[in-house]
């Protein structure tokens, strides 16, 4: 039997949560900026009680999280196995020194069983791998308070375009799920109160194409449709990548919204 998107996205971020902590310099520097957007949104007004994070990965925001809300109870989710038992031993020091009152959960926001009643649901890095924007933001809005602060962030379409172009140039599709476009951001957030939005750009630089698929794959960022790329078109892409040589640029098009419930 085939397996679902949410299995195959489980496994693809369960392979190497320790390369993931260590390797996924974008994905880190977008959890600091979130966590400073978010503190803006909390500023001069009363900090959350009850904090949902959903998919905490090896725990990039989970920490800053925990340092702006000491006082919270948190529910940390993930849907791989591995990245959420690896988020829960890196922050046990943390943890235990501030003594934060966690709870660390395996659930799947596509079909989740949490009960809800939180004053603050933050996601990031999630949607792009979990389904379409339309479909989760209700699912995250009926996990919050009324009055609460729902919060995400995503990867938008221009995300890896230089690689993207580079496939399309030599006629073969570059596999990698829909990123969110600025019509579709728009729509799912008519007629929500929006209390900060943040747009901006990571640049990773890769020696070669081989370096970049390589890394991309080893921190788990792949189609999980299942789809690959033909073994003819990979090889002509990275014959064609060595013939120009230079350095692979990888750009994260990084959209932030915070909004109100």
């Amino acid at each position: 039997m085939p397996r679902s998107i949410s299995e195959l996205v489980a496994e693809n971020f369960s392979r190497n949560p320790r390369y993931y902590d260590r390797a996924a310099k974008a994905q880190k520097l977008a959890a600091s900026k979130f966590a400073d957007v978010l503190a803006g949104v909390y500023e001069g007004i009363q900090r959350p009680e009850r904090v949902l994070e959903v998919g905490c990965g090896t725990g990039f925001l989970t920490r800053r999280l925990f340092e702006l809300f000491p006082e919270a109870r948190f529910t940390v989710t993930d849907i791989s196995p591995a990245m959420l038992e690896f988020c829960r031993l890196g922050t046990e020091g943390a943890r235990n020194a501030s003594g934060i009152d966690a709870e660390f959960a395996l659930d799947d926001i596509t079909r989740t069983e949490l009960a809800g009643g939180f004053d603050l649901v933050v996601s990031s890095f999630v949607f792009q791998w979990a389904g379409e924007i339309g479909e989760l933001l209700p699912t995250l809005r009926g996990l919050s308070l009324s009055g609460g602060v729902l919060g995400f962030a995503t990867l938008g379409e221009g995300t890896f375009r230089s690689v993207r172009d580079f496939f399309t140039g030599l006629g073969v599709e570059f596999p990698m799920p829909h990123m969110l476009s600025e019509g579709e951001l728009e729509l799912a957030l008519a007629g929500t109160v929006e209390l900060a939005r943040w747009r901006g750009e990571f640049v990773e630089e890769y020696s070669t194409m081989l370096d970049f698929l390589r890394h991309i794959k080893r921190v788990g960022a792949v189609n999980a449709s299942g789809e690959r790329v033909s073994v003819k078109g990979l090889r002509r892409v990275l014959s064609e990548s060595e013939r120009f040589g230079g350095v692979v640029v990888a750009e994260y098009d990084v959209k932030m919204v915070m909004c109100g419930v």
